[in-house]
């Protein structure tokens, strides 16, 4: 480090002190110390320390020059040394020492606790055993000592000091060592010492009954003490030493051991007795149990037990300590654990100072700590995957009095690690966690996160976010602690991820852990909170739990089918009053592989109304429907009154009418996955062939797995339809391993076979066919109807099996079941309601059909009040204009309605759900009457079916569809009636999106009558006609552009054919663009047009939308392209080919409206263009060519080009003379437009006089896309004009514009304009020439510029400035929202301070001003302006900045401007006190106004301005800062005062909080403060406003997060116009947002992992008048940046949202997704689909808004796969959201609404929640085995009425490797009958099955009255008989996996020998692991078969690490060993 002292050991004599390195590096050395005395005086008497040690000890040690060792007292392993014993007299019990090296910690100084105290140890002994020092290779091969297969013979070593001893890398090599002696009785290793061992200490390995007691080991390597295989057992470890033990390089000894991460005490068997031992500094743990029996000693006669040490009675274990342990626990039974059985103790353990835990406890039982100490630890205790822990009368201490006494004498720092015990998830494993008769203290600590807190959550390896078992505390004390810092879940819940758990419920049984009463303490999670009264309880500060009493639930889980037809469905649950919707919820696996079901949990009190429970299920159109298959599992009965029973739930099946039932396959979408289809875990292909989409189980037959593919039905459909007729038909190949196809007779076991079965029903239903294939690659057809049977009412599961040998593949295509029509078919639905039409004639009949999708006939944008134009109807497409999803082989959408049926369209038939349209008219709307489709003539008409006949509204709403199924033939024509008036201006027909075929029709007819009835509230008026056009070039002025646009189709356009060409439109202003209409050329070559693109441009040229022409159009042909959108917003409309050709066209025309009235005359004269056709000159000019020459950028035409050389080692330029001297102020660049436009970019522009003399240079960054225009600034008086740019490539500008006005003539007064900017500032900035910065008033951070002040008098208040080069908004276009207009500064002061300026690598190297160092010195500087400042890449050279000068108090910065500077603004960096006031910053690099390191406080932050903050390169000025990123202001200490600043543009955030503390601010003083950033209180943080930014949002705290002590204020902050969100809370909490205005942002708040949000009084705008105004104007584009509140997954952190008082508007905006609602729930980052906590939602406002628009879940529920949120609940305390009364949002999802009357709530409008009032359940978990062989099982729960049904549910380890088990939820309420409910289970078959074993762990009772309790819920084994039992083995399926075969936490292998599928071990073979195999078997059929004999039998070999079969006698303990056992 930097300075290190190290103790000599003995006190040497010498005269020349020498240091050598090892490893010819430099030697460098600031200062060498020497300390002692001379040797010929001896050491001053006074100079001694004594240490007390007792008199034996005293007696024995006092001999001079003797070493003593004291071991750490610290956290710091390796802390321990060496003192000697002087020969000096001393007290008794005293010993004289050379001076103390090292400070240490007696026993009056520990505060009481004398265990905190050194230990101390004599090193040196009589007897010295010593290995030979060698160098070099052999440096660490000392000696060892070794007992070699000696069993029972007494063996002893005693007093001996062993140093230099152990082998490195040398197995077996140790310094004591008992090697497979089997019992040695009486042997013993006693008071010897072990220094500087090479490897290990003591081992015992393979011996028994060894007692090794009072050693001391110091300064080792590898595991000290140690039981080296598990096979040892009955030793003794008895007040042993170790310390300072060291860690041995990877692999040394063997791969497998963990001496990398040493422990001094490695125990592999518990049967060993452990007392009074200490371990008192490691690298690794201090106790390690590492439970495994390994090889050798797996070879003794131990092995005939059949041990498994993990399982074995621990032997005594009591009194030992460990302290100062440095990685992962004092003591810790990772990661193997401990099962241990119920009853063993860990007597008085005392765990302290340990950096990592005193405990760490995995995958352990019933370990009962009784009495001990856990105290100065990371962590007292770290539990998960535990089951059982009993803490009794432990004493937990977070800081102890010792350890603030070490941090007060600078000893050690002052970090947190104090955190106590942890509750994890797992950990309870059935039984939970007891904490009893135990005292906390210590925990008010001023620390933050799990370190606070006596008992918290936290989240390790959590299974589905379930928190498994309640733990039980009570009869407790915390001295001094308040509740606050007692308990917290919040790490657990918000800290990590997936990893989040989402059920904490802790019960105090006694009130001792709340102060209070009995009582449970939860989380704040519909899981557990939604059917308790949340309000009765309290909330624990910062715990993210509540506090409550009495309730009771119970929880259940449906499991139905999981493959993608369901991944839609919702379940709906009823009392007969109340209805909840649950949507089904994220699948574990995915489905085109996985065979297992769904879970839908759901959680319920006793139904209300005495009448049980109906569930049912909709689709994805909320149509009725049935998942395949439905079934219902309760958890256990809570132990409170109350919960539902399983009696009080059934199932109700829709019927079978209506269109539901007609398809099966409705769902079905082959190109997006196999929806329906699944094959037993392992997946499917899809695949094309020959246009048809193939689904094959490919996947599998290269596993050589089984083929077999299944189907579940809608089985309510079936039943539903007794005695009708279903036509189930399909095509299938089938295929060999070599991928040829396999011929088979359709009759023999080799041809597939196809299964439809109905089971579970009075009777079971099944048929089986055979079907033939063939080799030749032809598809095999299958056709049948099937007739539905009686008898199978009641049935609850309906599949199609298509089965087949091993080894072959299966490819099936368009499949499909279908319900055969009773009755004639209908053309339309009978399900349609009739209504009175109301745009009918009269003359015509008036009864009409309206497809339910329409809720009116009258088109929403216009009222329809006139009459039809004709009564005679006509064939209306003949005049309209077709189009298509796409066009080949010449088919043209026109030939669809060009009145001759041998002509067709013909798409490409690529897409699924094709489709052709006809526009009927554009300005107007028509009656239809009836749609006639004549199918193609000549050939494939059958590819015309399955499809829609839809017509559309002018804003393309579908108002009328009929739907067709079969098939129609060539030239056969199908007529559709429309006989309710309805009102269209599209027909389209359509197949079905999961349909894809081509789509060729003959003609379209659509028959009707034309209306007056305009078909747009704008009136839709012809755009182009006589509009200015250009083109690219032309080919004669007889062909010139305006031809294309006059009117006339005998004219036309007509470019030249040598280029690449273009046709351009000026429609005159931004324009809402519907259609465009071209017409071919008429004479001659139409076929030029073809492949052609229509592009819509805005103001500088950039694309907008296109469409592109397919194929060719034939003369005089008329092509229309529908725009129609959103965002069709356009200036210019432009055609254009993709290659060199003639381009020619008779007319264009644009049909829409536009968005702001066109000129009708001149406006204000503007500057003219001075560069038009001057002198122009370049650098050089590509191959000399005309067309490239420097005068192609000043011809007026954008469509030709300059073109210099490229990377010829010069910097390219560009120039123009403008022939006199003007005065310019603005330059617009056009960029070359076909092609290369990113080669123009950061350019300079350089201004020169009329002597060629540079009087101004502007450089720019970025590029300029199409074209960009730049305000010079200030107004330069130049003649020429340069532009360059710097990377040597390429220069080549379309068009260079230049604007100003002749200087000597100077601007006409009246093209000045005027700013009105208050008489104070118009007093100060009249100055001629200043320069006036105006702030960005969009969203674009960079839209700030610049205007320069003219000598003109102006008006009081006002300032003349020269024509503003852009325009902004003033205060009076903003609406009433003073805000909006834009902020105004002076950049010029008289005082100027400017770097150099240098160029090249200096370029950004400019001046810095710095305050270094200057502690308590008042420094000032005011009005400056600071240019060119800031040396980018330099650490700390920034224009202004307080360094390391700690309090400066009454220092201040004020009113100066920074302009251009190259690296960040005003920096504060480890400094106080500083005021940082009126300071304006324009147009800088990396982070503004900045906070450096964290380490500064009580600076004020006033009325500051910054606008366009650039970002700085990444990694300047060093790697791990974010000004790539840049914010305005960046803050890393929430102590200091922000107040009324502005940050008005930034490509980072505005304000951004990124709260740490980092060196060198870490350094100072303020660090004994031990200060956290991220958890200080907020100073004065008011009246801050930012818009205009670019990244992530104007306020943000992410990614640190913030927590924020409760009562945080941010008061009437301002957030508008940002790109991306106004408030982005990340990891924040209690931050109370007072007043303050969210308007315009991409979203106004987006907060997750954040706590306690408040928004109080703020005003909310989604688009405000202002943003319309811009967009109306061209000013901005009409993107949808309108998103309101965001209320994310995690944002409750336990307390949820709270919005009141607040108002929100301009949400009914037109947007789409969550940009249209006021406040809508999103889903970052959620954690296994949770939404935590639920909002709270009061007195707010919502002006003018639908409730449709106020709240939606769409987003966070529906929007991104895995992340969908699945449990939203949000409270409206008092109506002001829902507009009715209070209540609660909810979510339609099983685990909030399935017990609650759902019919009783009203679905919110496209918000994919309902609001409901007025709603007892208790959740279990039952454990089982998780091997594969319980796949399929399902877990029943009865009340002895009704029964429940539960899937297994996901694996969470892969189960070839995983010891855990399965865990199946269930929620119930008390058992309605009074008797329990019995649970039972069955395998795939519905055969009754035991899994293994099972255990139930019920989650605490809920506080409502009602839930299971634990009496209630008992276990019902099967009996034995039957063909149940006949094979234990019968679910094995070796090829598929290795089902029920487990191997411990590893795997296992599957592959082939001689044909057999092998299991092997091969994994833990080369892992030299134990290569063991178990398997659990189904205990009922052995308990129910007790006399009866089983026969177990196999087959196995053995293998080396060679490879090589080993021979065994089947006698020794070389043989395999198979252990049977029942327990």
């Amino acid at each position: 480090g930097n300075k290190k002292s190290f103790s000599v050991g003995a006190s040497v004599d010498a005269r020349y002190v020498k240091v050598t390195i090892g490893d010819q590096d430099c030697l460098q050395i600031g200062e060498f110390e020497v300390y002692g005395w001379k040797a010929s005086e001896g050491i001053p008497l006074e100079n001694m320390d004594r240490l007390h040690v007792g008199e034996e000890a005293a007696n024995c040690w006092k001999s001079p020059g003797s070493r003593i060792m004291l071991t750490s007292d610290t956290y710091e392993w390796d802390d321990s040394h060496i003192e000697v014993v002087a020969d000096v007299p001393s007290e008794p019990g005293t010993i004289a020492v050379y001076p103390l090296t090292k400070k240490k910690s007696a026993v009056d100084e520990t505060f009481g606790y004398p265990d905190f105290a050194v230990e101390v140890a004599l090193l040196d002994r009589s007897l010295i055993i010593e290995g030979a020092k060698d160098e070099g290779e052999f440096a660490t091969l000392g000696g060892h000592f070794i007992v070699l297969h000696t069993p029972h013979v007494h063996q002893h070593l005693e007093g001996a000091l062993l140093q230099n001893m152990g082998q490195q890398g040398k197995l077996g090599r140790y310094p004591l060592h008992f090697h497979m002696s089997e019992c040695v009785h009486g042997s013993t290793l006693s008071k010897n010492v072990i220094w500087k061992s090479n490897q290990r200490c003591v081992v015992v390995h393979g011996s028994h009954n060894v007692t090794v007691s009072e050693n001391v080991a110091f300064d080792t390597k590898g595991h000290c003490f140690m039981l080296e295989d598990g096979g040892e057992w009955d030793n003794v470890f008895y007040k042993n030493l170790g310390a300072k033990v060291g860690r041995l390089p990877r692999g040394v000894p063997r791969a497998e051991e963990t001496d990398f991460f040493p422990s001094v005490y490695w125990i592999t068997n518990p049967s060993n007795d452990f007392i009074g031992n200490v371990a008192a500094g490691s690298q690794g743990p201090g106790f390690w149990f590492e439970l495994k029996l390994r090889a050798p000693s797996s070879e003794l006669e131990i092995n005939n037990h059949g041990m498994n040490p993990k399982a074995l009675a621990q032997k005594t274990f009591k009194d030992n300590a460990s302290h100062s342990s440095g990685f992962r626990a004092g003591f810790t039974t990772y990661e193997t654990g401990y099962l241990a059985p119920p009853g063993t103790v860990w007597e008085n353990i005392k765990a302290y100072k340990n950096k990592e835990a005193g405990l760490f406890q995995h995958g352990t039982a019933n370990i009962d700590f009784q009495g001990g100490l856990l105290a100065d630890n990371g962590q007292a205790a770290h539990n998960f995957h535990h089951d059982n822990a009993i803490y009794d009368g432990t004493e937990v201490i977070g800081r102890s009095e010792h350890m603030q006494f070490l941090i007060d004498q600078g000893r050690i720092g002052d970090h947190c690690k104090t955190g106590g015990l942890s509750l994890q998830p797992n950990e309870g494993m059935g039984r939970g966690t007891t904490i009893k008769n135990s005292s906390f203290k210590g925990f008010d600590n001023g620390c933050s996160g799990g370190a606070k807190y006596a008992i918290h959550v936290g989240n390790n390896q959590v299974r589905n976010g379930v928190f498994d078992a309640s733990p039980t505390i009570f009869n407790n004390t915390f001295a001094d602690e308040p509740v606050s810092s007692r308990i917290s879940a919040c790490w657990g819940i918000h800290s990590s991820g997936d990893n989040d758990v989402r059920t904490v419920v802790i019960e105090d049984m006694d009130g001792s852990l709340s102060g209070s009463s009995p009582g449970f303490f939860v989380q704040d999670e519909p899981s557990v909170t939604s059917f308790i009264d949340i309000t009765n309880c309290q909330m624990v500060t910062d715990g993210c739990l509540h506090f409550c009493e009495n309730i009771c639930l119970r929880l259940g889980i449906v499991s139905i089918s999981q493959d993608l037809t369901t991944r839609n469905f919702n379940m709906h649950i009823s009392d007969g009053t109340n209805t909840a919707s649950v949507s089904r919820g994220k699948i574990w696996f995915d489905e085109k592989q996985n065979h297992l079901s769904a879970q839908m949990p759901l959680a319920l009190p006793a139904a209300a109304t005495g009448s049980p429970y109906q569930i049912t299920f909709t689709d994805a159109n909320d149509e009725a429907a049935w998942p395949g298959f439905a079934k219902l599992n309760l958890e256990r009965a809570p132990s409170c009154i109350g919960g539902v029973s399983a009696g009080e739930i059934e199932f109700a099946m829709p019927d079978g009418g209506g269109d539901r039932c007609m398809d099966l396959f409705k769902y079905d979408d082959y190109p997006n996955g196999i929806h329906g289809w699944q094959n037993f875990f392992a997946g499917l292909v899809v695949s094309e062939d020959a246009g048809k989409y193939v689904i094959s189980t490919n996947r599998r037959k290269h596993d050589r797995g089984h083929v077999n593919l299944s189907r579940n039905l809608d089985t309510s459909c079936l039943v539903g339809n007794i005695g009708r007729t279903f036509h189930l038909f399909g095509k299938m190949r089938m295929k060999d391993e070599s991928d040829a196809d396999v011929a088979s007779d359709g009759t023999s076991n080799d041809s597939p076979k196809i299964t439809f079965s109905i089971t579970g029903g009075q009777s079971n239903f099944v048929k089986s066919w055979n079907l033939a294939t063939s080799s030749d690659g032809s598809w095999a057809e299958f056709s049948e109807e099937i007739t539905m049977p009686s008898g199978i009412e009641g049935a609850n599961r309906a599949q199609i099996v298509i089965d087949k040998a091993e080894k072959q593949e299966f490819l099936i295509t368009e499949w499909g079941m279908k319900l055969i029509p009773s009755e004639a078919p209908t053309l339309r639905p009978s399900s349609y309601p009739s209504v009175s039409p109301t745009l009918r004639p009269s003359s015509h009949p008036t009864v009409s059909l309206v497809p339910t999708k329409v809720a009116t006939l009258t088109p929403t944008k216009q009222p329809v009040t006139a009459a039809p134009v004709s009564a005679t109807p006509t064939n209306l497409a003949l005049t309209g204009l077709a189009s298509g999803d796409s066009e080949c082989h010449n088919g043209f959408a026109y030939k669809a309605i060009d009145g001759n049926p041998n002509s067709i369209n013909h798409n490409c038939c690529t897409n699924y759900g094709a489709w052709l349209m006809v526009d009927l008219g554009i300005g107007t709307l028509n009656y239809i009457e009836k749609i006639v489709v004549k199918n193609r003539v000549n050939c494939c008409g059958g590819r015309l079916k399955r499809f829609y006949v839809e017509l559309l509204d002018a804003d393309k709403n579908v108002v009328f569809d009929q739907y067709h199924y079969g098939t129609v033939g060539n030239a056969q024509v199908r007529e559709f009636v429309v006989d309710d008036g309805t009102v269209a201006r599209f027909a389209r027909v359509r197949h079905e999106d999961s349909y894809k075929d081509c789509l060729h029709i003959g003609e379209l007819e659509v028959w009707g009558y034309p209306t007056e009835v305009p078909a747009s509230s704008e009136p839709i008026i012809e755009m182009a006609t006589g509009m200015e056009a250009t083109a690219s070039t032309i080919w004669s002025q007889s062909s010139a552009a305006s031809k294309g646009v006059d009117g006339n189709i005998n004219t036309i356009f007509h470019s030249k054919c040598n280029a690449v060409p273009w046709l351009r439109v000026d429609i005159g202003v931004m324009s809402f663009v519907q259609d465009v209409k071209i017409t071919n050329r008429g004479d001659c070559c139409g076929g030029r047009l073809r492949y052609a693109t229509v592009e819509l441009l805005d103001e500088d040229l950039n694309p907008v939308e296109s469409r592109y022409i397919q194929g060719s159009v034939g003369n005089g042909q008329v092509v229309q392209k529908v725009f129609n959108e959103e965002t069709s917003l356009a200036r210019y409309v432009q055609l254009s080919l993709n290659r060199a050709d003639c381009l020619h066209v008779a007319e264009v025309q644009v049909y829409g409206y536009h968005l702001m009235a066109k000129p009708t005359s001149s406006p204000t004269p503007v500057p003219e263009n001075l560069a038009l056709n001057k002198p122009a000159s370049q650098s050089s000019t590509f191959n000399n060519k005309a067309s490239d020459a420097a005068s192609q950028a000043v011809d007026g035409n954008y469509g030709t080009f300059t073109h210099t050389h490229c990377w010829q080692g010069i910097n390219q330029w560009w120039k123009v003379d403008l022939e006199d001297v003007y005065t310019i102020s603005s330059i617009t660049v056009g960029n070359r437009l076909d092609c290369c436009g990113g080669r123009f970019h950061d350019a300079t522009f350089s201004f020169y006089d009329e002597n060629d003399e540079e009087v101004y240079v502007m450089p720019t960054s970025g590029g300029i896309g199409n074209k960009k225009s730049f305000s010079v600034g200030a107004s330069v008086d130049a003649r020429y004009v340069k532009v360059t740019i710097g990377d040597q490539d390429c220069l080549q500008i379309g068009e260079f514009e230049v604007y100003g006005w002749k200087a000597s003539e100077g601007i006409p007064l009246e093209n000045m304009d005027r700013l009105h900017v208050g008489e104070e500032a118009a007093n100060c900035w009249k100055s001629p020439g200043s320069r006036i910065m105006l702030t960005s008033d969009t969203y674009e951070w960079d839209d700030s510029h610049i205007e320069v002040v003219a000598d003109v008098p102006s008006e009081p208040g006002t300032i003349a400035v020269y024509p503003l080069t852009k325009k902004k908004s003033a205060v009076d276009e903003t609406f009433g929202y003073p805000d909006f207009a834009v902020e105004v500064a002076l950049l010029d002061r008289s005082l100027i301070i400017e770097g150099a300026k240098d160029e090249g690598e200096f370029a950004t190297l400019g001046g810095h001003f710095i305050v270094l160092h200057t502690p308590h010195v008042h420094q000032h500087l005011e009005g400056a302006l600071l240019q060119n400042m800031g040396q980018q890449g330099k650490l700390g050279r920034y224009p202004l900045h307080f360094h390391m000068s700690e309090c400066v108090h009454g220092s201040t910065l004020s009113k100066n401007v920074i302009w251009k500077s190259n690296q960040r603004c005003v920096v504060v960096h480890g400094s106080h006190n500083v005021t940082v006031s009126e300071n304006v910053a324009f147009d800088t690099k990396g982070h503004c106004f900045m906070l450096e390191d964290g380490g500064e406080w009580d600076n004020v932050f006033y009325k500051n301005l910054g606008a366009k903050v650039g970002r700085l390169p990444r990694g300047v000025p060093r790697a791990e800062e974010t000004d790539f990123f840049p914010s305005v202001y960046w803050i890393t200490n929430p102590s200091n005062d922000f107040i009324g600043n502005v940050a008005a543009g930034s490509q980072g955030p505005g304000f951004w909080f990124e709260l740490k503390l980092r060196a060198p601010s870490s350094e100072l003083e303020i660090n004994n403060h031990g200060m956290n950033p991220k958890a200080l209180a907020q100073k004065t943080f008011k009246d801050n406003a930012s818009h205009s930014s670019g990244f992530r949002a104007g306020f943000t705290t992410y990614e640190t997060g913030y927590l924020a002590p409760p009562g945080t204020v941010w008061e009437n902050i301002k957030a508008y116009k940002n790109k991306e969100a106004g408030l982005f809370q990340h990891g924040t909490a209690n931050i109370d947002f007072q007043g303050g205005l969210l308007a315009d942002n991409g979203q106004a708040a987006h907060n997750f992992h954040h706590d306690n949000a408040i928004y109080d009084g703020t005003e909310v705008i989604g688009r405000s008048e202002h943003m319309q105004f811009l967009i109306d104007q061209g000013r901005i584009g009409d993107h949808c940046k309108t998103g309101g509140l965001s209320l994310q997954p995690n944002e409750g952190m336990g307390r949820g949202t709270t919005i009141k008082n607040s108002s929100f508007k301009g949400f009914d905006n037109g947007c789409s997704g969550g940009a249209k609602y006021a406040i809508h729930v999103g889903n970052n980052q959620v954690r296994n689909g949770v939404f935590d906590a639920s909002p709270t939602i009061f007195n707010n406002t919502f002006a003018d808004e639908p409730v449709s628009s106020r709240i939606s879940a769409c987003w966070g529920i529906h929007s991104s796969g895995d992340n969908d949120v699945r449990t939203v609940v949000i409270e409206d305390m008092d109506g002001s959201l829902s507009g009715s009364s209070p209540g609660f949002f909810v979510q339609d999802e099983p685990s909030v609404t399935s017990f609650i009357d759902i019919t009783n709530c009203q679905m919110v409008t496209d918000g994919c929640l309902h609001f409901c009032e007025n709603i007892c359940l208790r959740l279990g978990i039952v454990s089982i085995s998780q091997d594969l062989t319980t796949r399929n099982f399902n877990m029943h729960i009865s009340d002895g009425t009704n029964t429940a049904s539960v899937s297994r549910g996901k694996i969470w380890f892969d189960e070839k490797q995983n010891h855990l088990s399965a865990q199946m939820p269930l929620a119930l309420p008390a058992a309605a009958t009074g008797s329990p409910y019995q649970i039972t289970f069955t395998d795939a078959n519905d055969e009754a099955a035991w899994p293994g074993f099972a255990k139930l762990n019920l989650e605490r009772a809920p506080s409502c009255i009602g839930g299971v309790s634990a009496g209630e819920i008992e276990f019902a084994m099967p009996d034995g008989g039957g063909d149940r039992c006949m094979d234990l083995f019968k679910y094995d399926d070796y090829p598929n996996g290795i089902h029920g075969w487990q191997n411990f936490f590893a795997g296992l292998v599957v592959s082939e020998d001689a044909g057999k599928y092998v299991i092997s071990t091969n994994r833990r073979k080369h892992d030299r692991g134990h290569v063991n195999l178990s398997r659990n078997l189904d205990t009922s059929c052995l308990v129910g078969n007790i006399g009866r004999t089983f026969h177990l039998f196999g087959k196995m070999r053995m293998k080396d690490e060679s490879d090589a079969d080993v021979a065994s006698d089947g006698t020794s303990n070389d043989s395999p060993k198979i252990t049977f056992s029942i327990t």
